[in-house]
This record gives structure tokens, C-alpha cells and sequence, in this order.
């Protein structure tokens, strides 16, 4: 393995966050698409709200891959 390489990123961004949204309601939601390692919800220094985004780790790079494709392919398919 070369120095600079690294595992592959686990992180699933998610946009459109509301103000008033909780770790314990991302995880319950997301996590019916498998586990979840963290949640992390950034807020602003100075007001301490929500920024509007958040970040759901999952355990493997390969399990993100199969909830991002799967996932899109239903709202593909069905919407």
C-alpha cells in the first residue's frame, strides 16, 4: 500500500437539513438502508443551528455503493 493512499471515503452527504433536525432522526431514518457508524450534523459557530447538511458513515465503502444505487434506482423507477 502506497503511503498516500488511503481507504475509500464512507460518508453519505446529505443536503436540505432542517434547523431543528436531531442525529437520533437521521439515524432512524437511514439507517433501514443499513448500519450506521456515525452521524454528524456541523452547526454554526456563532448561532449554534444547523448548517443544513450532515454526513451518515457507514461502515463499508461497498455497502455505501449498493444504498446509493439502490436507493436511486427506486426513486428512478418509481417516481
Amino acid at each position: 500500500m502506497s503511503r498516500y493512499s488511503r481507504p475509500p471515503n464512507t460518508s453519505l452527504y446529505i443536503r436540505n437539513v432542517p434547523d431543528n433536525a436531531r442525529a437520533e432522526e437521521l439515524r432512524s431514518m437511514f439507517g433501514k438502508y443499513g448500519p450506521i457508524t456515525d452521524v454528524y450534523i456541523p452547526t454554526d459557530y456563532y448561532t449554534r443551528r444547523s448548517r443544513g447538511f450532515a454526513y451518515i458513515q457507514y461502515p463499508s465503502y461497498h455497502l455505501l455503493i449498493i444504498i446509493i444505487t439502490t436507493t436511486y434506482l427506486h426513486v428512478f423507477l418509481y417516481s
